[in-house]
């Protein structure tokens, strides 16, 4: 596994962790909070996503070649459609990665882009094997993640 794997992992945790009280009325409205189709505003639709985000943070975890291609190909598509989502989206207040509203701004989208290179470096790990300080440029995202989620809840309060 690397360590970018490893991080986005634990970003979708924490994404699975504040939707995970109150399912499925708490991911229902973090996705209406992201003006999905009514079509997708669904019970159903709200567990078969809260299940992807957890078999994919096992498959990142896990999987070695060549499954750990495929998820990781997943992986980007999903950090790329909530980019698209929160983008489309500002302006409003989302609970994306909390059980709080917060408003959704530049900042917001920033994060999301920071979410999509963590999810793009983590394409081809290979399972439980090799995580090492040599892959320390992961770390950037996840700071960049974290300082943008710092300055959204600021804001926020101010």
């Amino acid at each position: 596994m690397s360590l970018a794997a490893l991080l986005w992992a634990a970003v979708l945790l924490q994404s699975v962790l504040a939707s995970l009280r109150g399912m499925p009325e708490s991911m229902l409205r973090a996705m209406r909070d992201l003006f999905l189709p009514s079509g997708l505003m669904r019970p159903a639709a709200a567990w078969a996503h809260l299940v992807l985000q957890i078999i994919l943070i096992g498959l990142l975890i896990f999987a070695s070649r060549p499954v750990s291609w495929f998820s990781g190909a997943i992986g980007v598509l999903l950090a790329f459609t909530y980019l698209v989502l929160v983008a489309r989206a500002r302006g409003s207040e989302c609970r994306c990665l909390s059980t709080k509203p917060q408003p959704i701004t530049n900042i917001t989208v920033l994060r999301n882009v920071f979410v999509l290179a963590l999810a793009i470096l983590s394409i081809g790990a290979d399972g439980m094997t090799g995580v090492s300080w040599s892959q320390w440029p992961a770390l950037i995202p996840l700071t960049g993640v974290i300082s943008c989620e710092a300055a959204s809840r600021s804001v926020r309060r101010a």
